[in-house]
């Protein structure tokens, strides 16, 4: 079988090119919606073309998500990820495809672009091996995922029972390794009400909130534990209106790190105990914020898939697989707290994502793609067997 994936990874690659080229040219940053309904809709229709329904939906601001399967829209099934959006504006002047050297340059052609061609090369190979119709699948393609996946965790929630295992292709990390974990998400805002006053003639009759915040500050970044996977980051602090007047107001945006979801309450209950504790009389403070994302853990489920990718890198390409645990949170952290096998990093090899020197390693294209079809042939059979 090995012989024949790699053949067919061969055969179908330049078409694979193609469509990278197609949708890397179409500009699709978060906010673009229409470049990225327009992405969307080619990338549609080459996954129909394998043989996926492809029910279409609309998000907020006439922003489309798709859901794909090939067997019935309700049956057990294995979920592969993807989003169509970038983080580069068209006014960046960074738009087009390019080729040097066997390394692809573009707007979102590692993340995650590249991600999505990867997916669709597997896909044909398993139909030329007449697999395609025994390995139920379903793809959730949406294009906020830079900006929170807003649009899809309606359908997110309501495709989580029916999930066999989870896939996503974002790009593989800087070694090549896969992902096996990403923490949690908690984007938080303390905000400190005080009493203003003139800081010279009335200095005591005025409760410095920025004083507060500065104090509160301290202790939130004590909660950092490095040991435990633990961080906290304040990113933006502002208060006062002029050097000569006691502010009456400051807050801090911070965001929060948990490597897994057993962290969450005890951090929030930790948070809550620093706004309660004041340490200046007279201010008042308040915690505002949540985790947007539950930490992706690497379970026993997670590692028992993992083999599946390590036996098949090593048979087709003599490649000793590793998988990684990273801080940066996906759209596979909405599926934390399912207890089935999955895996992330499974795209393509690349990096300087997020930069106008983002590229890709094309190569890595037919590589991934055959590891991912004889890994779910294989981790199919065996849970069909059981």
């Amino acid at each position: 079988m090995d012989s024949e994936i790699k053949e067919l990874s061969e055969k179908y690659f330049t078409e694979a090119l193609g469509f990278l080229s197609g949708i890397v040219n179409i500009n699709s940053d978060s906010n673009n919606i229409s470049g990225c309904n327009q992405t969307g809709d080619i990338v549609a229709e080459y996954f129909k073309g394998l043989g996926f329904t492809i029910e279409e939906g609309i998000g907020k601001g006439n922003r489309k998500y798709f859901h794909l399967y090939n067997q019935s829209p309700d049956a057990p099934a294995y979920l592969c990820m993807g989003h169509l959006d970038t983080v580069f504006p068209e006014s960046l002047g960074f738009n087009s495809f390019s080729i040097k050297a066997g390394t692809g340059y573009g707007p979102g052609v590692i993340d995650m672009k590249g991600g999505i061609i990867t997916l669709w090369l597997a896909l044909r190979i398993l139909k030329d091996l007449n697999r395609f119709n025994e390995i139920p699948l379903k793809i959730i393609f949406n294009s906020d995922e830079e900006i929170g996946s807003e649009s899809v965790l309606e359908i997110f929630n309501r495709v989580k029972p029916q999930l066999l295992g989870i896939f996503n292709f974002e790009a593989a990390r800087d070694s090549g390794a896969l992902v096996k974990a990403r923490k949690g998400v908690g984007d938080f805002k303390i905000i400190v009400t005080g009493r203003s006053a003139h800081s010279g003639s009335h200095f005591t009759s005025g409760a410095n909130a920025v004083n507060e915040l500065a104090y509160k500050i301290l202790e939130i970044i004590k909660l950092t534990d490095l040991e435990n996977g633990i961080t906290v980051s304040p990113g933006i602090v502002s208060g006062g209106t002029k050097v000569n007047v006691v502010p009456d107001h400051a807050e801090v945006i911070f965001d929060v790190r948990i490597k897994n979801n057993d962290q969450r309450e005890r951090m929030i209950e930790a948070l809550n105990g620093i706004v309660k504790k004041n340490k200046f009389p007279n201010t008042q403070s308040k915690l505002e914020g949540n985790f947007s994302r539950p930490a992706f853990s690497s379970t026993g489920d997670v590692l028992n898939a993992f083999k599946y990718f390590k036996e098949s890198a090593k048979s087709l390409f003599n490649l000793e697989f590793s998988a990684e645990e990273t801080g940066g949170a996906a759209d596979i952290n909405f599926f934390g707290d399912l207890k089935i096998p999955m895996l992330d990093g499974l795209g393509p090899c690349g990096g300087k994502d997020h930069t106008v020197d983002e590229f890709i390693v094309l190569e890595s294209i037919k590589e991934r793609a055959s590891i991912f079809v004889k890994s779910i042939i294989n981790l199919n059979k065996d849970r069909s067997s059981k």
